[in-house]
């Protein structure tokens, strides 16, 4: 049920195929890890809502048809002690004590917390979206969807789609520049220019560089970030610190299960006090919680998805600055599709001056992103 729910979700949204105004490093962050981490929400719910996420016994319990009921549920609201089974201290009340810190507590909370971490991987993409919506004066999605499609048209309908495309493009192009004219404003303007991506300015174009190189940062610090807030939501102690996953697999390895390591406990302690006549009695219940078998092949294989995410992220930064600031880069680029033209001259100060003074950085940035999507159309 919830696998075809999430096939028919990817479907419904085109996930495959979708081109946009970003290339694979934050297609992984803000489409691919929301997608895995909504389909990990969907299953831990279901096991911990609609199926029996923890179950108690009590040796000498209090006598009552919900006795039982009760204590499962005062375990699963107020959290269990991982403490082995043959351990001494069961009856020692300072043992106890001391074992509050390392009470469970997070396996209540592991759908919200997944759907938390969903918000926050997309976030960045909100930002993004505002940028290209409302900040660079022209609908730049719909213009990279346009080269997509044109991509896969032919005859006409591609020629006019492409003639569009440009024309929007040049129309972006000139309307984001500096026509004011004087000593002062010419001063300024070469100051700024010396600067290059010191500056973001949509008039001097690099207002969409800039805040792309931005988003990108945004991406990388929540993804290390994720990794971090992960380790401390689970409380797994120093011992696994900053290799959570390749730690318990070299556990599972060796042979070191859950029972030795006290990670994601399947079998755990609660203690609660009753009302009786007279005063409050102590009961101790041994608690089964197959839900944290599901909840550690789920974190481990989070915990890889988002390291790899966060390589990922970070080479695409030296990339995307060397696409963007080296000058002779930019005009390789565009030099390599200036000579699909029959009226090509190839002569590189024209070529350079082209990137320099019309292009410029974001409108090579773009050509460089509907390449990326649309591949050589443009």
């Amino acid at each position: 049920m919830v696998g075809s729910e999430f096939i028919d979700f990817v479907t419904k949204w085109n996930i495959p195929a979708y081109a946009g105004v970003e290339d694979f490093s934050d297609k992984w962050n803000f489409l691919f890890t929301p997608c895995i981490l909504v389909l990990c929400t969907m299953v831990v719910t279901v096991k911990q809502y609609l199926l029996k996420p923890i179950v108690c016994f009590t040796s000498n319990k209090v006598t009552g048809t919900n006795y039982d009921s009760y204590m499962e549920n005062f375990c699963w609201v107020d959290g269990t002690y991982p403490v082995p089974v043959d351990s001494k201290s069961h009856d020692d009340t300072d043992f106890w004590k001391r074992m509050e810190s390392q009470r469970l507590l997070y396996y209540q909370w592991v759908p919200f917390i997944l759907g938390l971490q969903t918000v926050m991987f997309y976030l960045p993409r909100l930002v993004w979206q505002m940028v290209i919506t409302y900040r660079s004066g022209t609908d730049l999605q719909h213009l990279v969807n346009s080269a997509a499609e044109a991509a896969k048209a032919d005859g006409e309908k591609r020629e006019k789609v492409v003639k569009h495309i440009a024309g929007s493009l040049e129309h972006m192009l000139f309307m984001h520049r500096e026509y004011r004219t004087g000593k002062l404003q010419s001063l300024k303007m070469r100051i700024f220019r010396a600067a290059n991506l010191l500056v973001a300015s949509k008039r001097l174009g690099t207002g969409l560089s800039i805040a792309y190189l931005a988003v990108k940062l945004l991406y990388l610090a929540n993804s290390i970030g994720q990794i971090y807030l992960m380790q401390r939501f689970l409380r797994l102690g120093t011992n696994y610190t900053g290799y959570f996953g390749l730690q318990v697999l070299s556990d599972i390895a060796a042979g070191r299960d859950w029972e030795y390591t006290m990670v994601f406990p399947r079998v755990a302690f609660c203690r609660t006090n009753v009302a009786i006549f007279g005063g409050a009695q102590t009961y101790l219940s041994q608690c089964a919680l197959p839900v944290n078998m599901l909840n550690e092949k789920i974190y481990i294989f989070l915990w890889f998805w988002f390291v790899i995410g966060s390589a990922i992220t970070a080479a695409s930064l030296p990339i995307w600055l060397c696409r963007i600031v080296n000058r002779r880069s930019r005009a390789r680029f565009v030099r390599r599709f200036l000579r699909l033209m029959d009226d090509y001259d190839s002569e590189k100060r024209l070529v350079g001056e082209f990137v320099v003074e019309f292009l410029r950085h974001d409108g090579t940035f773009l050509l460089k992103m509907m390449q990326l999507n649309a591949g050589d159309i443009v």
